[in-house]
């Protein structure tokens, strides 16, 4: 006996297809490198401070905790 799977194929490949503009706009939405100007302004001036305090060579994630550190207390 042998199934004959062609129909199901054949609305997956119809489904992808109408499912291709929401999918293109999901991985915009979720890209990491899709930032707020907001968000830039703040990496901004976290980034002007690491230089000015000399922790240019530090990576952003331990930038950002010293500069709120030294912000909130």
């Amino acid at each position: 006996m042998v199934l004959d799977d062609s129909a199901w194929f054949a609305a997956q490949k119809r489904t992808r297809e109408e499912m291709a503009t929401e999918y293109d706009e999901l991985k915009r939405i979720y890209a990491s490198t899709v930032i707020s100007e907001h968000e830039r302004m703040v990496r901004g001036d976290i980034i002007a401070w690491a230089n000015q305090n000399g922790m240019a060579t530090h990576t952003l994630k331990a930038q950002a905790a010293a500069y709120w550190n030294e912000r909130l207390n």
